[in-house]
């Protein structure tokens, strides 16, 4: 598979899990307080992935990660915690009709920051899809 369609086949994989996650999370949200669900998923997920850590332990990349690594796994950890709480705290509030959505349009920030931090840049197309995310959250929440 070359890299383009490696890369779509990965998306494709994000969109599908994404989606079910958050509906099937829409489900269980009222069972569960947000922080304690976030706690239960990790855990899941740490089992989950002990057998492709382990099955991938010799292809991993043999560089010591810095300090500086470590504190950014750090904030990475620290704001995936967050938003996921936020998430659920959200879906136990509201519709998942718009709340996924809404919570989706993350990439908005990324893309900018990306632009501003890392020097990335940001195609017209690129700047239209920004522009068309956000128009739908404001369509959205009417």
């Amino acid at each position: 598979m070359g890299s383009g369609m490696a890369l779509w086949f990965w998306i494709g994989v994000a969109f599908v899990s994404w989606g079910l996650a958050s509906f099937f999370g829409k489900l269980v949200a009222p069972y569960f307080g947000a922080p304690y669900l976030v706690w239960v998923r990790s855990i899941i997920t740490v089992v989950l992935l002990l057998p492709l850590v382990w099955a991938q332990r010799h292809n991993s990349i043999s560089i010591t990660p810095t300090w500086q690594t470590w504190a950014l796994v750090f904030l990475v950890t620290a704001f995936t915690a967050s938003a996921v709480i936020g998430f659920y705290n959200g879906l136990r509030l509201g519709d998942a009709s718009l709340v996924t959505p809404a919570s989706g349009t993350y990439p908005v920030l990324t893309a900018i920051l990306a632009v501003i931090f890392l020097g990335e840049q940001i195609t017209f197309t690129r700047a239209m899809g920004i522009f068309f995310a956000v128009l739908g959250i404001v369509f959205l929440t009417r």
